[in-house]
């Protein structure tokens, strides 16, 4: 009997003319951040201005953070710098009411020497995020990223 993996899971495929108009935000949202899109008009009407980004602590930030809309922009900037590429594969996304609860797969490959990571590296992590929408546009996100040993 072979033993499962984390990476044996299939990924989702989501039809983006057939998702609910808060899957349609939430991947609008992921495709500014994988193409490192950061012109602050991109994000309106997909991110609330008053939004609040949670990343609790793991391998990359040891004591989490929280984040405004305009400090996420900013890491999106700094993510341009550090990562040649990085893409989100979705396992799961469960919607209920004004919430979606996503699974994913998150790989980064770096572009640069940074400390211990060197150019090239691919970086990889589990991912479970709790998205909350307020007036049709991302108003929380806690992520609770479990990134592979580096």
């Amino acid at each position: 009997m072979n033993n499962p993996t984390l990476d044996d899971r299939p990924f989702l495929q989501v039809d983006a003319a057939t998702a609910s108009a808060n899957v349609k935000t939430y991947l609008a949202f992921i495709h500014n951040l994988t193409t490192y899109v950061t012109d602050k008009q991109a994000y309106e009407g997909v991110v609330h201005p008053d939004a609040v980004f949670y990343d609790n602590p793991n391998l990359i930030n040891k004591v989490g953070q929280v984040r405004n809309s305009g400090k996420s922009l900013e890491g999106v900037a700094m993510g341009q710098k550090i990562l040649a590429t990085q893409r989100y594969d979705f396992i799961e996304i469960v919607e209920t009411g004004n919430k979606l609860v996503i699974e994913c797969t998150w790989r980064g490959v770096m572009a640069i020497d940074a400390g211990h990571l060197k150019q090239g590296q691919e970086l990889k992590a589990y991912i479970c995020m709790i998205v909350e929408f307020k007036d049709g546009m991302i108003y929380t996100q806690r992520n609770y990223d479990c990134y592979v040993p580096f």
